[in-house]
């Protein structure tokens, strides 16, 4: 209890001290711990694709375009056309994905979905009714 008592009036003084310091690098420790966590698959992903970029000739916006028209199709092909897994894959939200994905005139067919759909089947990965 008068560690605690200690410890608050150490953490609410106006000078910073050695206690405010460390409580306050500790607090940006975790912070950063957590966000990089968060964004190490979609990390992971980019470089994963980074080595295997073809970008043709072009302006930088050109380039970026292509870029990320590239990591869209990777991500949604790994989450099998679902949206809202890409989405995290890449760490970004399902209605950002969305935009994107209707900006560079992505489609998915539906006979690709079907397929998937009949091998999982076949593969016992989904439940059919009895």
């Amino acid at each position: 209890m008068l560690e605690n008592v200690i410890v608050r009036s150490l953490l609410l003084q106006k000078t910073p001290g050695p206690l405010t310091e460390l409580f306050f690098n500790h607090e940006t420790d975790v912070i950063t711990h957590f966000s990089a966590e968060a964004s190490s698959q979609s990390a992971s992903l980019v470089e994963t694709y980074r080595e295997n970029l073809t970008v043709e000739e072009g302006t930088l916006t050109d380039k970026l375009e292509q870029y990320e028209y590239q990591i869209l199709i990777e991500a949604l092909k790994e989450a099998h056309g679902c949206v809202a897994k890409a989405a995290r894959m890449l760490g970004i939200s399902r209605g950002a994905l969305q935009y994107k994905v209707k900006k560079h005139n992505i489609m998915f067919s539906l006979e690709e979905k079907e397929r998937e759909f009949a091998a999982s089947v076949v593969n016992n990965k989904i439940r059919t009714p009895v």
